[in-house]
């Protein structure tokens, strides 16, 4: 298992469709120098996210891509809304 950091910046339509992109670094370890391996990537990004009341549930599927090769991600979570209450005047 080797570490890895995306920072993706994406959109969401209304819809619940989602589209992103950023960097990606993968820590591979120490060398035989005593160095830090480290390696950049692409990440796109896309999904959808579900609304159950107060819950957002986004479902996304990464992609990134360096030369040395691929890797496919499943990213999901959750997300809390605030209660909103409208004040009649």
């Amino acid at each position: 298992m080797l570490p890895s950091a995306t920072l993706a910046f994406g959109v969401r339509f209304p819809n619940g469709i989602e589209l992103g992109m950023g960097p990606n670094v993968q820590y591979l370890g120490v060398d035989k120098e005593d160095k830090a391996g480290l390696q950049t990537a692409l990440t796109i990004a896309f999904g959808k996210t579900f609304s159950y009341g107060l819950v957002n549930l986004p479902v996304n599927l990464a992609f990134t891509t360096n030369p040395d090769g691929n890797r496919l991600s499943l990213v999901f979570g959750y997300a809390l809304k605030k209660k909103t209450t409208r004040r009649i005047n």
